[in-house]
Order: structure tokens, then C-alpha cells, then sequence
């Protein structure tokens, strides 16, 4: 193998693992981003009902329309019974079982039958029920395979680039050495 294959690849090799430590760093970063941002999303959803809860107001989707996603919220006794709930019944599946038993602490959940994710929490009220709201994840997840798909095709173009860029800069600068040893070759030969 010719020293300037040797040299293009070697360069290629190293600007490919920096891109794709660059790209693992972008997505890494914005879903830990995006995981904030619907833990307060989430959090905000379940303060507004649990503010309309204790004032006796009958939840409606209309409370909520900071929220561009709520999926259910309810509104649970103490001792575990349905009094309200915004959302279908299909959807009460999405709560995870034991929520109600650890408040104020955002978790995540994933469906058995599909990739969606959505962050579930559950509160307290001023009377003592407890408030539990599940809203969705999908434009979060949605936002980081686009940005997985961009980075992988940006990351291809630049590497393209530099492997065809690097050829060409390492086949003038060794042009000089070519025939250097081109020479040497002659004179060896008689």
C-alpha cells in the first residue's frame, strides 16, 4: 500500500471518529435537552390540573392549551378511585403502576406495542387526591431521527470530502519525493 493511500486513509479514519463523536455528542445533548423540556412540559400539565382539581373545576382539554400534547390526566382519590379524566380509556394503559406512590418525580414510559414514549408524573392536590398526567414524546423522538438522519449524511459529504481533498493535497506535496526516488531508482539502475 502506497504511502499516500496509507496517509488519505489514516486521515479519513481520524476525521470520521471526530465527526462521529461530534454527531453522538449533538443527539446525546438534546435529549438530554428534550427529557428536561417534557419533564417540565409534564409538570406544568399536572400543576394545572391539580390547581383546577382542588378548586372543583371539571378537567377539560381547554385548561391545558399551553400543553401542545397532553394525552390523559386524572384525578384519583386517595384510595385509588377514578374521579376525573381527560383522555380515552385506550390511553390509561400509558400510566405506569406505582406512579401515584412516588410523586413529583417525572418518569418516562415506552409502549409494548410501538416506539412511542411518553413521561408520565403524578401529584398531589390541595384535598389530598392525586393528579396524574402522561403526555407524549413523539415530536422529541421524531426531532432526534431527524437529526440522527442529517448527521449521518452531513458526516458521509464532509468525510467524502476530506478523503478526496486529502488524496489530491498528499499526491502534489509527495511529487517531489516521487521523483526523488524516481531518480535514485535511475541511478541504481546504471
Amino acid at each position: 500500500m502506497s504511502i499516500r493511500l496509507r496517509t488519505t486513509l489514516a486521515t479519513v479514519v481520524i476525521a470520521a471518529v471526530a465527526v462521529g463523536a461530534a454527531d453522538a455528542s449533538s443527539l446525546v445533548l438534546l435529549h438530554r435537552y428534550l427529557d428536561g423540556r417534557a419533564a417540565s412540559g409534564v409538570r406544568t400539565v399536572a400543576a394545572t390540573a391539580a390547581s383546577a382539581s382542588a378548586a372543583g373545576t371539571p378537567l377539560s382539554l381547554d385548561l391545558f392549551p399551553a400543553s401542545d400534547r397532553p394525552v390523559i390526566v386524572e384525578v384519583r382519590s386517595r384510595s385509588g378511585a377514578l374521579l376525573q379524566r381527560v383522555g380515552s380509556q385506550r390511553d390509561a394503559k400509558l400510566i405506569p403502576a406505582g406512579l401515584t406512590d412516588q410523586l413529583n418525580r417525572p418518569r418516562s414510559v415506552r409502549t409494548g406495542d410501538g416506539p412511542a414514549t411518553y413521561e408520565a408524573i403524578a401529584v398531589a392536590d390541595r384535598r389530598g387526591h392525586r393528579v396524574v398526567a402522561v403526555v407524549s414524546l413523539s415530536s422529541e423522538d421524531e426531532t432526534l431521527r431527524h437529526l440522527l438522519a442529517i448527521n449521518l449524511w452531513v458526516g458521509i459529504v464532509v468525510l467524502v470530502g476530506l478523503a478526496i481533498a486529502a488524496a489530491l493535497i498528499l499526491k502534489r506535496s509527495l511529487r517531489p519525493l516521487l521523483r526523488i526516488a524516481a531518480t535514485a531508482d535511475a541511478i541504481a539502475a546504471g
